[in-house]
């Protein structure tokens, strides 16, 4: 049987239906975003290239992931904070300018530990 994820508000845990797998605690929203660089030279279009610097913070726990969604990105956590640097490529389903790819960028990343 596939495990489920189960969200709960009150608490903000997160947790599998499957008990193959560990109770995921909810540790908090976080500004993942550190610095970008837009690449692309235009005004509008469906596909940015960028330079990012994206924050991890440390662990709270032994383990903890990172989760940043609109990167479609996990990171596990050490137990210092550290910056990862990449390059991606940011597509979308319609031309958005660069204001709208900063608000993009600006979405609240997430982290969970055991």
């Amino acid at each position: 049987m596939p495990a489920i994820l189960e969200i709960f508000n009150p608490d903000g845990s997160l947790r599998f239906s499957s008990e193959r797998f560990k109770v995921l605690k909810y540790d908090g929203n976080y500004n993942a975003l550190e610095s970008m660089h837009i690449v692309t030279k235009s005004d509008w279009t469906t596909r940015w290239q960028v330079d990012l610097a994206i924050k991890i913070p440390a662990a709270k726990g032994k383990r903890g992931l990172a989760y940043i969604p609109w990167l479609f990105l996990v990171q596990p956590q050490r137990d210092h904070d550290f910056i990862r640097t990449m390059t991606r490529i940011i597509r979308f389903p319609h031309n958005i300018n660069q204001a709208q790819l900063w608000a993009h960028v600006s979405q609240p990343a997430f982290t969970v530990s055991m």
